[in-house]
């Protein structure tokens, strides 16, 4: 809410239109559906005031901002990307690792030392390179305001063009450096661990 509103007191005080864009995530949505809720793997037939809430705190922050924008209706312009698993470069300013290097140096230590790595072979992930979702972001910024109506709200989901499970990213990354995907990968079941976080198995 503090944030909804400084950005509307930087609306008000600017002396040029403005546009809102906003990064949000595929963990808003529920994840597949299960049996009793018609089973399938996409809601996308279901209208989005039926959905049932995120899963996980992460998912349910990131909708209520959302909302707010969407309630708030004092923007000219609200662009919100739904970002799925983003991947790419290392980045220099961070501590850790993302996933997607953290792969790659495991998987370099399991062939080393035979030991392979274990992968979630059930947890299916759209997977998407983060120059794209940078491309699709600046195309959104860029587009011309005078073709747009006023007070515009679009939501757009940035992803993959298709699902993938832990371990069919480490069998691609395991071909692109030479090795063995059956030294270096077991495939685990994520539906038999007891996880410290919500998080959808198919999302």
């Amino acid at each position: 809410a503090v944030l909804l509103q400084s950005l509307l007191i930087a609306e008000r005080n600017a002396d040029f239109k403005c546009r809102i864009i906003y990064i949000s995530t595929d963990q808003v949505y529920p994840g597949a559906r299960s049996v009793e809720q018609g089973g399938g793997n996409s809601w996308s037939e279901v209208p989005a005031e039926q959905l049932p809430p995120p899963c996980n705190a992460y998912g349910r922050s990131k909708l209520a901002f959302e909302v707010l924008l969407k309630e708030s209706r004092q923007y000219s312009e609200v662009f919100v990307f739904r970002a799925s698993n983003m991947i790419g470069p290392p980045v220099s300013n961070t501590n850790g690792k993302k996933f997607l290097q953290w792969l790659d140096e495991a998987l370099a230590l399991a062939e080393k030392q035979g030991k392979p790595v274990d992968l979630f072979v059930d947890e299916i992930r759209s997977f998407v390179y983060v120059k794209d979702v940078a491309r699709a972001i600046t195309a959104a910024c860029t587009v011309d305001l005078q073709q747009q109506s006023s007070n515009t709200f679009r939501t757009y989901n940035i992803g993959g063009n298709k699902a993938m499970s832990r371990v069919d990213l480490g069998i691609c990354v395991a071909k692109l450096r030479g090795f063995d995907r059956e030294k270096v990968i077991r495939s685990v079941v994520r539906e038999t661990i007891i996880m410290p976080y919500l998080s959808p198995l198919d999302i």
